[in-house]
């Protein structure tokens, strides 16, 4: 966002950057490693990590629910009315299932603990 609060196209911001110049600015996400996938972490911790990455991504399929193309007038918008209700629609469904997940990842470590819930972490 530019302070307009309008999106800004970010393919034109980042036209002929590196993804070495991206990733110093925190703008492309680090590959992982083959060891770091292979390396052993602690299950419970693991989980919680989980749960805050799905976290994250519920709150950006929150946040571009109020995307301009799906709030804009009938008139005015770019996409027919149709087509932003099954959008919208969609990304509900998406962040639901989110919800879900990092639910059934909590109920992992409570059965990892006997039964013991991690409420409210």
């Amino acid at each position: 966002m530019d302070g307009t609060n309008q999106p800004t196209d970010v393919a034109e911001e980042q036209e002929g950057r590196s993804l070495d110049e991206l990733a110093g600015e925190g703008q492309v996400a680090t590959p992982v490693t083959e060891e770091q996938i292979m390396k052993p972490v602690d299950f419970k911790e693991g989980c919680f990590g989980m749960r805050g990455d799905i976290e994250l991504v519920k709150s950006k399929c929150k946040n571009w629910l109020s995307h301009p193309e799906l709030l804009a007038e009938p008139f005015d918008a770019k996409v027919p009315m149709n087509k932003r209700q099954e959008m919208a629609a969609n990304m509900t469904l998406a962040y639901r299932h989110l919800e879900d997940a990092r639910m059934r990842i909590g109920k992992a470590v409570q059965a990892y603990d006997g039964g013991k819930s991690c409420y409210p972490r």
